[in-house]
């Protein structure tokens, strides 16, 4: 009995207080929490530059401009229907989406079972999204 409490403890305590926003302890991997259909809550754009953005509609780039996204083992498909690949950094704390080739990093801020919030910065645009699990 000691033995199943002590390894609960160390699995808890492994996947402790990764991200800034949570969760601060979980029991499922971050490969299992992730792996999900999320739909958009909020979505918050600053434009650093006079740059002409992306526009929302290109899904040409790797950016997660979409109405839902859905991370699957090694793919990850969007509205517009645009299929890519998808891991994490050495980390885990970043996810990294490769779309035609290109690839953007975005910091997991918030990685729980029905929420996830993501930030992508560059030298022209930082976007903040949540997500919540869609169905």
């Amino acid at each position: 009995m000691k033995l199943i409490i002590v390894s609960i403890l160390i699995i808890a305590f492994a996947s402790c207080g990764k991200y800034e926003n949570g969760p601060a302890v979980s029991l499922r991997t971050k490969n299992a929490r992730i792996i999900n259909k999320w739909k958009i809550e909020t979505s918050d754009t600053l434009f650093l530059t006079k740059a002409d953005p992306i526009a929302p509609e290109d899904s040409s780039t790797g950016s997660l401009y979409a109405n839902y996204i859905e991370f699957q083992k090694d793919e990850i498909y969007y509205n517009p229907p645009t299929y890519g690949s998808w891991n994490f950094n050495e980390e885990k704390e970043n996810v990294e989406v490769t779309v035609n080739n290109n690839t953007l990093s975005y910091k997991i801020l918030k990685l729980k079972n029905n929420e996830l919030w993501l930030f992508y910065s560059d030298s022209i645009i930082s976007v903040e999204n949540h997500y919540v699990s869609y169905e």
